[in-house]
């Protein structure tokens, strides 16, 4: 079962949720946008913690500053990434083995955003739906630590042949899989968001992870 419990991170104190798995691996899972009624429990965020659960892994969700119960306020990515880290050197000491950092919309942006300022992490990055027609990439010059990218056929926020041009610039070996029936908000695909990300973890993560 989850626990609550609380970050600290420079705004304050973050709320979040923690499921303890039976092996060392953990995944962090980011929230869409604040301001559009994106928080850690979203569907799309559920999902995707759901798979890493199904394949025995710790899972870390949490609300951004001035989301939910966290306390701050909404910094336009700045801070966000602050946050990011907070629950990064959390699950450091936690789990003890390999970390993943998977976000959607939004959290799959912040995650990015992060993923630069520390070009020496060895994080693995799952981004599903990263907001390309919505937030600025041009930071996002490089992401060797991409693994995965989920998109949908009918994103027109995350646009599937937008991202089908980016993902080479990001990294070339990064797997792409695009749900062509699905919208930005996958609406009646979210166990198959769990599925696919279930299978391709059970698939990949010997060699990509």
């Amino acid at each position: 079962m989850e626990k609550r419990i609380v970050l600290e991170s420079s705004a304050g104190k973050l709320e979040a949720a923690v499921f303890r798995g039976a092996g060392d691996k953990a995944a962090i899972i980011t929230h869409p946008h604040p301001l559009y009624g994106g928080d850690m429990d979203n569907p799309v965020v559920m999902a995707l913690a759901a798979a890493y659960r199904k394949a025995g892994w710790s899972v870390l969700r949490f609300n951004f500053r001035g989301t939910g119960r966290s306390q701050g306020e909404y910094s336009g990515g700045r801070g966000e990434v602050e946050d990011v880290q907070a629950a990064v050197s959390f699950m450091r000491e936690q789990a003890g083995g390999s970390i993943h950092l998977a976000g959607y919309s939004f959290g799959a942006w912040v995650n990015s955003l992060w993923a630069v300022r520390h070009r020496d992490h060895s994080i693995p990055l799952v981004m599903v739906s990263p907001p390309v027609n919505f937030l600025s990439f041009d930071e996002v010059n490089h992401l060797p630590g991409l693994r995965l990218v989920v998109a949908g056929g009918l994103d027109e926020i995350a646009p599937a042949d937008r991202i089908l041009e980016m993902v080479p610039h990001w990294n070339p070996s990064a797997d792409l899989m695009i749900m062509e029936e699905a919208d930005h908000f996958y609406g009646g695909f979210w166990q198959s968001m769990t599925d696919i990300v279930v299978q391709w973890l059970r698939e990949a993560i010997l060699t990509k992870a």
